[in-house]
Formats: C-alpha cells, sequence, structure tokens
C-alpha cells in the first residue's frame, strides 16, 4: 500500500506501520518528484496513433510508493463517466484556490494534506487510465483524460514547490504530529443533511422576507452570513500587524481561521442553542467548503 493510500487511510498509524525516518519519507516523495519531468514529456506526446509505444514505460513510472493503485475494476466506460463527472478546467481552478483559502499559518496543515490528496487522487486515474488503454475501444478519449489529469497535477506541483516548507510539513502530516480531523459516523450522518441546508441556503440567501427557509440551522447560518463582515473587519483590526488587511481574500483566511469557530459557536449562543460539538463541527466544515467554492 502507498505512502498517501495508508496517510488517507489512517493519520494516526501511517509512520508506526511503516517506521520510517524522516529522510526514508522525504526519499519517497523525491522518487516520485524525479518521474514527473519524464511522464511530463511521455503524457505531451501521446496519440491515438502511437500510444502503444508508451504504455509500458507510463506503467513502471506510475509505479509508485507514494501512490498505490488499489484494486479497483472498472469498465472502460465506468472510467471515463467518473473523469467526466468534473471538468479538468474546474479541477485546476479550485487547486489554485485552495492558495487563496487556506495558505495561511493557522491552515498550512491542511492546505498541503488538500494538495496531496488531489494528488493522490490525480495518480490512481492516471494509473487506471494507462491500465485500459492498451485495449482501449476509444484511446482518443481516455488520452485526452490523461492530458488533462497531467494539467491538473502540474499546478499541484506547482503550488507544493512554491511552499519553502513543504519538507517540513509533508512530514508532519505523514508522521502523525498533525491530524486533520476527519469526522465519526455521527458526524458523517450530520454531514448530509446540513449540506443539503446551507447548499440551498448558499443559494437563496438574498430572498428576502416569506420566502425565506425556516428551522434553527437556517437561522444559524444567516446569523452567521448576516455577522460574517463585521467580524472581518475585526479580525483584520486584531491581525493588522500581520498585514491581514492587504489580502484582497481576509474574508477566506478569516473563514477558515479558528476564531471562525469561536465565531459560530457565539451566534447559535445568540439565538438561545447549545449545539454539541459535533453539530460545530459540521456546521463548520459545511460552511468552509461552500464558502470557499461560492465563486466557483
Amino acid at each position: 500500500m502507498g505512502l498517501l493510500n495508508r496517510l488517507f487511510k489512517s493519520q494516526e498509524s501511517v509512520a508506526k506501520d511503516l517506521g520510517l525516518k524522516d529522510e526514508e519519507f522525504v526519499k519517497i516523495w523525491q522518487d516520485y518528484h524525479k518521474t514527473f519531468s519524464e511522464k511530463e514529456s511521455l503524457i505531451s506526446a501521446i496519440s491515438a496513433d502511437n500510444y502503444q509505444n508508451f504504455v509500458s514505460r507510463l506503467q513502471k513510472l506510475l509505479t509508485l510508493e507514494l501512490s498505490d493503485a488499489e484494486q479497483e475494476e472498472k469498465s472502460e466506460r465506468e472510467l471515463v463517466d467518473s473523469l467526466e463527472s468534473v471538468e479538468h478546467d474546474e479541477r485546476i481552478r479550485k487547486v489554485q484556490r485552495l492558495y487563496d483559502r487556506l495558505a495561511y499559518a493557522e491552515s498550512r496543515y491542511k492546505y498541503i494534506f488538500r494538495l496531496l490528496e488531489e494528488l493522490h487522487n490525480l495518480l490512481l486515474n492516471q494509473v487506471h487510465i494507462v491500465e485500459k488503454l492498451s485495449s482501449a475501444k476509444d484511446a482518443g478519449k481516455l488520452i485526452s483524460h490523461l492530458k488533462s489529469q497531467l494539467a491538473v497535477e502540474q499546478e499541484v506541483l506547482k503550488q507544493i514547490e512554491s511552499r519553502e516548507t513543504f519538507h517540513e510539513l509533508f512530514l508532519a502530516l505523514v508522521k502523525g504530529e498533525q491530524i486533520i480531523g476527519r469526522m465519526d459516523s455521527k458526524e458523517k450522518q450530520l454531514l448530509k443533511r446540513m449540506t443539503l441546508i446551507l447548499n440551498e441556503d448558499f443559494r437563496i440567501k438574498s430572498v428576502p422576507g416569506p420566502w425565506r427557509k425556516k428551522g434553527i440551522t437556517y437561522e444559524w447560518a444567516n446569523k452567521v452570513y448576516e455577522g460574517l463582515k463585521a467580524q472581518v473587519n475585526g479580525y483584520i483590526e486584531h491581525y493588522e500587524e500581520d498585514e491581514a488587511g492587504s489580502n484582497p481574500n481576509v474574508d477566506f483566511e478569516f473563514v477558515n481561521h479558528p476564531d471562525f469557530v469561536v465565531f459560530v459557536k457565539q451566534c447559535a449562543a445568540e439565538l438561545g442553542q447549545n449545539p454539541s460539538e459535533q453539530m460545530v463541527n459540521v456546521f463548520v466544515h459545511v460552511f468552509r467548503e461552500l464558502y470557499n467554492n461560492k465563486n466557483d
């Protein structure tokens, strides 16, 4: 099982299970990074006329300790459908916006975690595409998707390489020193309902009066919306020495900052509510996801 497979399965156990030293973790990353330049050249040159000449070498380049293709049987049609579910331009845009949303001191580990998660998915997709190529009914379409996956990977690496502290952050994640919170089973159940409610509320929040949806979650979300501007102004004043005021994305910085969690709890209290930590965690997670992507 690859390092990233283990990371996204259980952050707490990955370092313990592998028993590797820091330099060994870094070597796994470097071994992947060394393959990128050749893979980039091959995928740039591949076409429906010559792909059979590239399959074997690409398979070798995609055999990595960093990320391992788990056994997942998909037909060519199922693979294409899953790849077409999100346009690659949209994926690139979302990767680019990760920097604006999460590349701050308080959320830098989450930022790297999300980049690694995106990279892991890209590598798995590339493995599955190359596996299908040798017997493809529509090689041209698979090659087009392979090139699209590469384009997103290029953007992910661009962001990773811009972080001077990447290796430090990477090690903290794979060694379990920094844990990115995961939801328990009850929180996952809450997530489904709250995603539906807040997603709808994001679409209709400008609708006035009686057309507004009712219910405590809507009231809670509205309270947060309505107080957000004042909170951002207060955040700028509090952190002005860190030049928060000069950041054009300061609202995203605040929403992804721990201060936002305090604000969410205050809004609930002003409505006479005392939500559980699980409820707060889910509300904050859903609100951030929708807010971070609200201009996509």
